[in-house]
């Protein structure tokens, strides 16, 4: 069930995407999806299009 609404709604990402068990990274992530999780998370979300685009809007600010 949840493979089948993933392949629906979601694109394919190839595993190469990301190099496995790069030790430099993976501090990074966690941080950053933890200030996103709780930048989100801060405000309840009708829908899953307002999640989504919270999420989106929540990633571009980090990018500047």
């Amino acid at each position: 069930m949840t493979q089948d609404w993933l392949a629906v709604n979601m694109p394919f990402w190839n595993n190469n995407i990301w190099r496995p068990q790069s030790s430099g990274l993976n501090p990074l992530d966690y941080s950053v999806l933890w200030e996103i999780e709780k930048k989100v998370c801060a405000t309840r979300h009708p829908n899953f299009d307002s999640l989504k685009a919270s999420v989106n809007e929540q990633w571009a600010a980090m990018e500047d």
